[in-house]
């Protein structure tokens, strides 16, 4: 039941990412795209300890590609 939740509130954000009236908007509703797989992968990961150590580089792939982004929209040097 939780999981179809996770996966409306997924939809819910990719049409803010489609519908976002700027680019800011756009990159928070990816950001929470991103954390509802990783907790969509941490759910199922009761049944196959795989998708947590998936979820556990997701999430750092997630927050490393977030932070760049930011840093890139507000034309700051990304690697100093």
């Amino acid at each position: 039941m939780i999981e179809y939740i996770i996966i409306a509130a997924a939809a819910i954000s990719l049409i803010r990412v489609a519908l976002g009236p700027t680019i800011y908007d756009r990159v928070v509703a990816i950001d929470t795209f991103l954390i509802l797989i990783i907790a969509l992968l941490a759910l199922w990961s009761q049944n196959s300890p795989l998708y947590l150590d998936i979820a556990i580089v997701f999430a750092g792939l997630s927050f490393g590609a977030t932070l760049v982004f930011s840093k890139y929209l507000r034309g700051e040097k990304i690697w100093s």
